[in-house]
């Protein structure tokens, strides 16, 4: 089931719009996600991987993700996930005798949300700030934060028996940081309930199991995983979009024609259930 979703998903031409679209342009004017002709050029042969640079994705896919330009911006970037939360998640509703009810509100289901929680490095910085926002912003009141240190997964702040735990980072690609996360509020706190995971934007990687890693999450711990774009939408949205005073075009036909063999080979991967390895590349 999770497979035919994830099918039917990258197989759909969607252009992004509103906020996903402010939120993918803003990564990629300020250099969070760019595109070159090949790894070599990022400089990532023989293991020569540039300051910052700390997911170089494929030798044949023509874009990278450098995770310092979102804490730069981490700002901006958390105002569109915590109006994410806010408006696709979070859920309180109090009747007119001050009591919090729980359900559903425009046909989505939504949690009362009590708690955000980051990994290491980004998610520490989005926790924060998104905590902030819903506050000061949105008047959601009573949410705690926390995040898990990078060097022993050591658990800092305090998640509470009951609380409800979305958890937030920048990119989603293998997954290996959300399991362990996931893993590491279980064991600090084992009667939180993690509710959702929310970033900023997923990769498509596929797993070893031969499916969409937001699949898999989604499968494996039964918790949903809301990407607000994906690098599908980025590519097919800003190709050959001239942008700013400028016209700076961050996608041109040879990034896309990289996007395209990587999204081909994660489909090939998916549909023949065999190492990536065995992939032979068709000519477009």
């Amino acid at each position: 089931m999770a497979g035919n979703s994830a099918t039917t998903t990258i197989e759909e031409k969607k252009t992004l719009e509103g906020p996903k679209y402010d939120l993918a342009a803003l990564l990629l004017e300020r250099g969070a996600i760019s595109f070159v002709k090949n790894a070599s050029e990022a400089g990532a042969q023989n293991g020569d991987v540039p300051e910052n640079i700390e997911k170089i994705l494929d030798n044949t896919v023509n874009f990278r993700l450098n995770f310092g330009k979102v804490l730069n911006n981490v700002d901006e970037v958390s105002k569109y996930i915590a109006e994410y939360i806010a408006d696709n998640i979070y859920y309180k509703k109090t009747n007119g005798n001050g009591h919090t009810t729980e359900g559903t509100e425009n046909g989505n289901a939504k949690q009362p949300i009590t708690h955000i929680h980051g990994p290491a490095s980004s998610g520490i910085s989005l926790a924060s700030h998104i905590k902030t926002y819903l506050k000061e912003r949105r008047s959601i009141e009573g949410i705690g934060w926390s995040y898990s240190k990078k060097e022993n997964g050591e658990v800092t702040g305090e998640i509470n028996k009951g609380d409800k735990v979305v958890i937030v980072d920048d990119f989603l690609g293998s997954g290996k940081t959300i399991r362990e996360t996931y893993e590491r509020i279980k064991k600090s706190q084992p009667e939180a309930e993690i509710v959702g995971v929310v970033v900023a934007m997923d990769t498509m990687e596929v797993d070893e199991k031969n499916r969409y890693v937001i699949d898999g999450i989604k499968e494996d711990l039964g918790i949903c995983v809301h990407a607000l774009v994906s690098i599908k939408d980025v590519g097919e949205t800003f190709h050959n979009k001239k942008m700013g005073n400028d016209g700076i075009v961050y996608v041109d036909d040879t990034a896309m024609k990289g996007l395209k063999s990587y999204l081909k080979k994660k489909r090939y991967q998916i549909k023949h259930q065999e190492p990536i390895e065995n992939y032979l590349e068709e000519e477009e």
